[in-house]
């Protein structure tokens, strides 16, 4: 299972523009949780906690345990958006998306390779990887949030490719291979 990250969140009750820069000035990020049964809930998030949580992240897709002030049970969601700053690329605004563990989602999952394919090594070729992520969709949240590490024994000689749909039918390792 991929690892939850625990996030503390507070409602927030002042929206706009003006309310947003003295949340800033404060050290505290806007957030909105959306999906599942609740309607949208606008939330603030402090800054610390969220820039530690994304420096940790292996990829896009992180699975949060939000630990929402005021609710009496935390919410599972993923981060859908985080948006940067275009100048100092400090985050702006964080998006969650609440799932429930039964719940079908579509998650994009990092490809990582391991090891040198033999064509390169032994043949002079170079290896091309075009595809650096999959989507997965599943109610299991196994691989959201960790890399999927794939090694290169098929490519045995220049002009040797793999396909997603091969990817697919690869039974991948325990996350505890080694690199």
């Amino acid at each position: 299972m991929a690892k939850q990250v625990k996030l503390k969140a507070e409602l927030r009750t002042s929206v706009g523009r003006s309310a947003v820069r003295k949340l800033k000035a404060r050290g505290i990020i806007p957030a909105v949780i959306y999906g599942g049964k609740d309607k949208a809930q606008p939330l603030q998030v402090a800054a610390r906690d969220i820039n530690t949580m994304m420096s940790h992240a292996s990829g896009e897709n992180v699975l949060v345990e939000l630990e929402i002030a005021g609710e009496k049970s935390s919410r599972t969601a993923l981060v859908q958006e985080v948006q940067h700053s275009p100048v100092g690329g400090d985050i702006r605004h964080v998006d969650f998306h609440a799932i429930s563990m039964d719940e079908t989602i579509q998650a994009e999952v990092p490809l990582e390779p391991i090891g040198t394919a033999n064509g390169v090594k032994n043949f002079g070729g170079l290896l091309e990887q075009s595809l650096r992520a999959l989507t997965i969709e599943g109610k299991t949240l196994h691989h959201v949030g960790i890399p999927i590490h794939w090694g290169f024994m098929g490519l045995a000689k220049p002009g040797f490719r793999r396909s997603p749909g091969q990817l697919a039918e690869m039974r991948f390792p325990p996350r505890s291979c080694k690199r």
